[in-house]
């Protein structure tokens, strides 16, 4: 088995390949456990335009602080 990191980039493009189906697996959590009762839809869009301006940390970060 080989294991490749691609820490910045260059291999896939994580940002616009992976991040959006992760983000998604993640409000589907979220809405699962209770966690969230907004507008799942609403909640995703808004969490894939932070991610355009924003580390994914600190979108979440962002994101979960406004969800309060």
């Amino acid at each position: 088995m080989l294991i490749i990191f691609d820490l910045d980039d260059t291999l896939i493009e994580t940002s616009s390949v992976i991040l959006p189906y992760k983000l998604k697996n993640l409000l589907e959590y979220f809405y699962k456990n209770k966690l969230l009762n907004n507008h799942f839809d609403n909640d995703y869009n808004i969490l894939l335009k932070l991610t355009k301006n924003f580390s994914t940390k600190q979108a979440l970060e962002i994101f979960l602080k406004k969800c309060k």
